[in-house]
């Protein structure tokens, strides 16, 4: 897995130091912010981000962020740079079974608690007033951690991941999800 140096805005990976630029290195460093401050929801107005302990009323899922965040920060990683070893795979399967088990409980044709709209608000970001999904919302998570629990059993079977282009490779990310999302 990478290290993001913040000191140096450089990322060291397999013992080298990347120099990330531009747009990369600026959307590194807003995601280091997010795992400095543990921050589910992030806004330009600090009175409105929401951070691990804002969740009180879902102690299942304020644990497994936690948890979360304690792993990236004992490995100075950020989850755009981590490896998904079996540790983080079941940190990120307990996020995303608390996160489903928390909407599960929410009334159909009922007003949202405050608790409950900002269980609504995990995982997305305001920076510089342009709104953008994390790869802290438990959507994102449920995609990875899907597609590498796929890896998983697909190198122990019949490794046709391996043969897949580059290309396809490189799409295999949740970009495309969100069309669905709004539909």
């Amino acid at each position: 897995f990478g290290v993001f140096n913040s000191n140096k805005n450089k990322i060291i990976l397999d013992n080298q130091e990347v120099a990330p630029k531009g747009r990369r290195l600026t959307i590194i460093q807003w995601e280091h912010q997010l795992v400095s401050n543990k921050l589910l929801y992030r806004h330009d107005d600090p009175a409105r981000c929401l951070d691990v302990t804002a969740l009180a009323a879902y102690s299942d899922l304020r644990d497994a962020y936690a948890a979360l965040f304690e792993c990236l920060a004992l490995r100075r990683s950020l989850p755009s740079l981590t490896g998904w070893d079996p540790e983080f795979l079941g940190i990120v399967r307990s996020v995303v079974s608390a996160f489903t088990q928390a909407t599960a409980e929410i009334a159909e044709d009922e007003m949202l608690s405050k608790a409950q709209k900002q269980l609504m608000q995990i995982g997305f970001a305001v920076f510089d007033d342009a709104e953008y999904v994390t790869p802290f919302h438990p959507l994102v998570l449920s995609y990875y951690l899907y597609l590498a629990e796929q890896l998983l059993a697909d190198k122990q079977q019949s490794q046709s991941f391996a043969d897949l282009p580059r290309i396809t490779k490189e799409r295999l990310n949740p970009q495309g999800l969100m069309p669905y999302l709004y539909h």
